[in-house]
């Protein structure tokens, strides 16, 4: 479908064991299948992560971790410019 896969971890990560794929709320459990399931019609092999600043390396990591084993290529880093702080 080409559209863009953007994951958002919420501060709560680590708690609710929650991330977003795009406006969805979905179990970190789950994420691998959700994003494999997107990649096998994305040409680009692409998502793009966003992460609140309370976010922990290693959420960070297991988060990377699960997208590179759901078939994703290339993982962009999405910051909030200073005025959406």
């Amino acid at each position: 479908t080409g559209e863009r896969v953007e994951i958002t971890l919420p501060d709560s990560i680590r708690q609710a064991g929650m991330v977003f794929v795009g406006k969805q709320q979905v179990k970190l459990t789950d994420l691998r299948e959700i994003v494999r399931q997107k990649m096998e019609t994305s040409p680009t092999k692409e998502v793009f992560l966003r992460g609140d600043a309370s976010v922990q390396y290693q959420d960070l990591m297991n988060v990377i971790d699960a997208l590179k084993a759901a078939g994703v290529q290339n993982i962009g880093m999405v910051a909030r410019m200073p005025s959406e702080r």
